[in-house]
């Protein structure tokens, strides 16, 4: 029986006991309150929009018809042709002569002749035939001494009488139309070096003849007077060389021999060879 209540009694101070110490712990103690989690709202996704290219008309072209193939092959060969060879073009032209009237490349009696000097100028033609080949006609206006010759003739003396020979000198100058009808111009090398070769017609007017002599008291005593026994014409062969400085310009020396007496008398063997130094600008 003492054990009995021995244990409710002890039953009774332990509930006590534990009441107590629950509410000095709540009312001393800082309140645990669990923390919060965010709130996560939910977005649905919004659908994309796909854009569409944008398809552009084309209205659609007329069919052009291709010419016939041979018809095409002239075409281009015409089209090359006119590419590659260069327009005709007319130009002006200057040139130095030097006049070598002669009686022949050994007779003794060109001694007696000295070289004139020439000078003028013209126009010419450039014709081209192919890439290589050009006809260049000219024509031009030269005032020239053609030559100045010493020549001997018996005379009598004034003072004594007698027959005796002297000397004196003859000059002839002039002016003359220069035409070249014919004359090609060949490059045959990649550099622009060229030949040329043709043929020459002159035509002189005005041609005037100088005697001078010496007078009894030893001076120079000169007359002048139109010479009318100058052939009506001269023919020569031309041939030379020349370079293309550019396109426009270009340096050429040229030799034109003789074939014609320049008193067109056969018995007068005296020809004009000429050597020239020229420039031409197209």
């Amino acid at each position: 029986m003492n054990k009995v209540i021995f244990k409710a009694a002890t039953l009774a101070l332990c509930s006590v006991a534990v009441i107590f110490a629950q509410q000095a712990a709540e009312q001393g103690l800082p309140q645990y309150v669990p923390e919060q989690q965010p709130q996560v709202q939910y977005i649905p996704p919004q659908p994309q929009v796909v854009q569409q290219p944008q398809v552009q008309y084309i209205p659609p072209q007329p069919q052009v018809q291709q010419p016939q193939p041979q018809l095409q092959m002239q075409q281009t060969q015409r089209s090359e042709c006119s590419n590659q060879l260069p327009q005709p073009k007319v130009g002006l032209y200057a040139r130095f002569n030097l006049n070598n009237v002669s009686y022949g490349f050994k007779s003794k009696e060109n001694k007696n002749i000295d070289m004139g000097i020439g000078f003028g100028g013209g126009l010419i033609r450039r014709i081209p035939i192919t890439n290589n080949l050009d006809v260049n006609p000219e024509m031009g206006f030269f005032h020239r001494n053609l030559y100045g010759e010493k020549k001997y003739a018996l005379k009598p003396d004034p003072i004594t009488g007698s027959t005796a020979e002297y000397g004196y000198w003859e000059d002839e100058t002039e002016f003359v139309l220069t035409i070249i009808p014919v004359i090609s111009q060949f490059t045959p090398f990649e550099i622009p070096l060229y030949v040329a070769a043709g043929f020459q017609v002159e035509l002189p007017i005005l041609t005037k003849l100088t005697t001078t002599e010496k007078s009894p008291e030893g001076k120079d005593v000169s007359t002048t007077e139109t010479y009318k026994g100058r052939a009506g014409y001269d023919l020569g062969v031309v041939w030379g060389i020349g370079y293309n400085i550019t396109e426009r310009f270009s340096f050429n020396f040229r030799s034109i021999v003789g074939l014609t007496s320049v008193t067109g008398k056969r018995a007068d063997a005296r020809t004009n060879d000429q050597y020239g130094l020229g420039v031409t600008f197209f």
